[in-house]
C-alpha cells in the first residue's frame, strides 16, 4: 500500500516538526511539505499531490476556516483535518461546514493522531474525544430546540409510552395490556398523537416518529 501524503498547515514552526515527527513514525505515511499560512497550503496543492491536511484554524491573513473552504472546493478528495487549540462548538461545527473531515485538539497523544490518518485513510471522519462529545451534545439540543419549535414537546409522558409500542407495531389491545389502561384510552392517546403530528394513521405516525427523532430506532 503507498503511503499517505500528508500536508502540515500551521504558524508554528516548532508544533510543524514535532507533529511530522509523529506521523513520520508511520510506515504508511509521509509529509511531504509544510506550509505556515493559508495562502502559502493553497499554493502548495497546486504544485504538490497531496493526500491529508492537518490544518490549524488560527493563522495570519487567511485562517483555517477560509483556506479549507477553497481547497476542498478546489480539491473535493482532499481529506482536510482541523488541528487546534479550540475546542468551541462554533469552530467545531464552521470548520466541518468549511470541508473538514474532523477535528482534533492540539493536546491530543500520540495514537489519536495515527488513529486519525487511520480514519481519513480509509474516507471516514475522524474526531478527537472531547470534540465527539461536544457535537453529540449540540446535536442533542438541536433536536430538543426543534422539537419544542414544532410542538413535540407536549407529548406528554403516557402518550410517549403508547407511541413507543405503536413504533413497535402492536395493537391497541396489546398495548392496553402492556400499559394497563383500557383499549378507549389508547385510542384517546392515538389521537391526540395524530392532532400532534399532524398524521392520520398509525403507520403514517410511526414513520413520523422515526423521522423526527421522538422514538430510538
Amino acid at each position: 500500500m503507498r503511503k499517505q501524503k500528508i500536508i502540515i498547515v500551521d504558524d508554528h514552526k516548532v508544533f510543524r516538526k514535532g507533529l511530522k515527527m509523529i506521523i513520520e513514525d508511520l510506515e504508511s505515511a509521509e509529509v511531504v511539505a509544510e506550509a505556515s499560512t493559508g495562502e502559502e497550503f493553497l499554493d502548495i496543492i497546486e504544485q504538490t499531490e497531496a493526500d491529508i491536511v492537518f490544518m490549524d484554524i488560527n493563522m495570519p491573513n487567511m485562517n483555517g476556516f477560509e483556506a479549507t473552504k477553497i481547497a476542498t472546493a478546489k480539491k473535493p478528495k482532499l481529506s482536510i483535518i482541523a488541528m487546534s487549540a479550540n475546542d468551541d462548538i462554533a469552530s467545531i461545527t464552521e470548520m466541518l461546514s468549511s470541508g473538514a473531515k474532523g477535528y482534533l485538539e492540539k493536546d491530543v497523544d500520540y495514537d489519536e493522531i495515527h488513529e486519525a490518518i487511520k480514519y481519513l485513510t480509509q474516507q471516514k471522519n475522524y474526531f478527537s474525544t472531547n470534540v465527539f462529545i461536544k457535537l453529540t451534545k449540540n446535536i442533542n439540543k438541536q433536536i430538543v430546540k426543534k422539537k419544542a419549535e414544532l410542538g413535540y414537546n407536549n407529548i406528554t409522558k403516557r402518550e410517549q409510552n403508547v407511541l413507543e409500542l405503536i413504533c413497535k407495531g402492536f395493537s391497541n389491545l396489546e398495548i392496553s395490556e402492556k400499559l394497563f389502561i383500557s383499549v378507549r384510552t389508547v385510542e384517546k392517546h392515538k389521537a391526540n398523537l395524530y392532532i400532534k403530528t399532524e398524521t392520520e394513521n398509525a403507520l403514517n405516525l410511526a414513520l413520523f416518529a422515526f423521522k423526527n427523532d421522538l422514538v430510538e430506532l
